[in-house]
C-alpha cells in the first residue's frame, strides 16, 4: 500500500459570526464551540467514532497552549496541542486567533514549522516565545513519530 502523503493544508478554519453590538465578545469563541470544532476534525481523522452526542468527548479532549501548558481559553491567542486522552494516539496543532480556529495534522514538519511562522508573523510573536513555539512544534512531531511506531501492526506478516 502506498503512503499518501497528508498535506498539513488541511485545516478547518471556524469563524462564528459576531454578535452585533457586544465588543467584548467580538474577540471571543466560546469554549464549548472549540470543542466542537476539535471533536468533529478528530472525527474525521478516525481518532473517535463519530457521534451526534459530542458532549461525551469533552472530557476526553487535550487542548493544551504549546508554550505554557495551560488548559484552551476562550480569551487566549495560542497555539495548542489537541488529542485525545488515550494511549498511541497522535496530537495535531490547534492554532486560536480570536475567533479563528485552524487545526493542523503534524505529519510533514516542514509545512507545519511554515504555517507556524505564518501564525507567528501574523500575531506578532516575540522572539523567545517563537523558540519555545518551534522546539515544542518538533517535539510534537517527533511524539507522533514514536506513537506510530508503539501501533501495532495490523497484518500477518
Amino acid at each position: 500500500m502506498m503512503v499518501k502523503r497528508v498535506l498539513l493544508s488541511f485545516m478547518i478554519v471556524f469563524v462564528v459570526s459576531c454578535n452585533s453590538g457586544a465588543k467584548d465578545n467580538e474577540s471571543k469563541i466560546d469554549i464549548g464551540q472549540i470543542e466542537d470544532t476539535a471533536i468533529n476534525f478528530l472525527m474525521e481523522q478516525q481518532v473517535l467514532e463519530k457521534s451526534l452526542d459530542k458532549k461525551k468527548y469533552y472530557g476526553n479532549l487535550l487542548l493544551i497552549e504549546l508554550a505554557t501548558d495551560k488548559p484552551i481559553d476562550s480569551e487566549d491567542n495560542g497555539i495548542y496541542r489537541l488529542g485525545v486522552f488515550k494511549s498511541h494516539t497522535k496530537e495535531y496543532l490547534l492554532f486560536k486567533n480570536n475567533r479563528e480556529i485552524e487545526i493542523f495534522e503534524v505529519s510533514n514538519l516542514g509545512d507545519c514549522i511554515e504555517n507556524l511562522f505564518v501564525f507567528l508573523n501574523r500575531n506578532d510573536v516575540d522572539k523567545n516565545l517563537r523558540t519555545i513555539y518551534i522546539e515544542k512544534v518538533i517535539e510534537l512531531y517527533k511524539n507522533n513519530i514514536d506513537r506510530r511506531r508503539l501501533v501495532p501492526k495490523s497484518d500477518n506478516s
